[in-house]
């Protein structure tokens, strides 16, 4: 399946793979809300599609991106340097990243990136961000590019999305400053499908979990 052929949709939204420079350049400016000047450029997400198309979902309200997630497959030693306080953001970008996954699946994966527009930003059980993290997640849990048993990290910007990642089954694994981005360290680790999803399902998100389209 190529990456323009994936969506999915949840009520008005659809949630789809990133890949044109129109994608790209709405995803730095919703980015640059949250993490200002931290953010990949049009280029450089360009550059890391290139070595992993499936990377980055779109959550769009017609041709509006409102969400987005970054998800990609991560070597043993450059996890194990991030895990360490070692690597910064900048330098965890192997570009050899399509090559573990055809290596028969990777079980090192980050959350580079998961963010929802300001005005969707509202306390309700329908809130579009636990069905951009939830669908964008079973996709990729279906899509054969990894394996179990597995393991998911990511460091949280704001308490908001620290109490995000616990709901849905994340732990906190390093505190802010033994890394060096400056950010506490979350991860779920899990056997099987099951395990990474019981998180959601306890918070009545297994719906989500259905074939995709």
């Amino acid at each position: 399946m190529l990456p323009s052929d994936y969506f999915q949709s949840f009520a008005h939204l659809t949630l789809r793979l990133m890949a044109s420079d129109d994608d790209l350049a709405q995803d730095e400016a919703l980015c640059r809300i949250e993490y200002g000047d931290d953010v990949a450029p049009v280029a450089v997400m360009r550059q890391r599609l290139h070595h992993y198309p499936y990377g980055a979902f779109g959550l769009f309200e017609g041709s509006e991106l409102i969400g987005s997630l970054h998800l990609w497959p991560m070597h043993q030693d450059d996890a194990k340097d991030f895990y360490d306080g070692k690597t910064s953001y900048n330098e965890l970008w192997p570009m050899k990243m399509f090559d573990l996954v055809q290596q028969g699946g990777a079980n090192l994966w980050r959350i580079s990136n998961l963010l929802i527009h300001p005005r969707y930003r509202i306390a309700s059980p329908h809130n579009p961000v636990a069905f951009l993290l939830a669908s964008a997640m079973n996709s990729w849990a279906e899509s054969g590019h990894m394996r179990y048993p597995v393991e998911v990290f990511t460091t949280a910007y704001t308490l908001p999305s620290q109490l995000l990642l616990q709901r849905f089954g994340f732990v906190k694994v390093r505190e802010a400053d033994q890394m060096m981005p400056g950010k506490p360290l979350f991860a779920v680790r899990a056997e099987s499908k099951e395990g990474l999803f019981r998180g959601f399902a306890e918070h009545g998100l297994g719906g989500f979990f259905g074939d995709k389209r």
